[in-house]
């Protein structure tokens, strides 16, 4: 993975208050100027990928919290909504695992346009899920135990260091390579 997607999401070292590994995605974040979308969900694939080696992912579920935090318009008409609708289906179709949470934080108001493009694309089991803190971090804190969360989150856990963890997530290169020689054909 290149450096302008190393920064934009990582799987956390530590699991939430239930158990479930967490997914951190920082959409915010995304310059689309310097990375394209497809590559952005790429980034985010890998780390899903490697959910799914967790068996706790697919007994429990996973955790999501996603980062809006810069967020804007025109990072919204960057997006190819076809791309979204393709990710929804994978995450829904594909994976072996459940999203049972999503914590979203740092939404400013352009995330309500965005959200109501998704709304389409999920059920309503999967909307259920979906919780908004905003910058207050204060609920988020009772599913996600303070020291497992990075002090940007109102946790009291270290900063990341993306580069570190993309490193050690590198080691397995042969086996994503591996991985990649299979494909998923979709029925038209």
């Amino acid at each position: 993975m290149k450096a302008d997607g190393r920064k934009l999401a990582v799987v956390l070292p530590n699991k939430d208050a239930h158990g479930r590994p967490m997914l951190l995605i920082k959409l915010g974040a995304w310059d689309p100027a310097s990375l394209p979308q497809f590559r952005f969900q790429r980034a985010v694939n890998v780390w899903l990928e490697q959910l799914t080696r967790d068996p706790a992912s697919q007994a429990v579920g996973i955790c999501v919290i996603l980062d809006f935090g810069g967020w804007s318009a025109s990072k919204i008409l960057a997006c190819e909504l076809g791309l979204v609708k393709q990710a929804i289906r994978f995450l829904q179709d594909v994976l072996p695992l459940r999203i049972t949470k999503v914590h979203v934080v740092k939404q400013p108001k352009t995330f309500n346009m965005f959200f109501s493009l998704l709304k389409p694309f999920l059920s309503k089991d999967e909307l259920s899920r979906f919780q908004l803190h905003g910058d207050c971090f204060e609920k988020l804190r009772t599913e996600v135990p303070e020291n497992h969360l990075p002090s940007e989150y109102g946790g009291t856990a270290p900063s990341l260091d993306f580069d570190g963890i993309w490193e050690r997530l590198r080691e397995e290169d042969g086996e994503f390579r591996e991985n990649n020689i299979y494909g998923y054909h979709h029925k038209s």
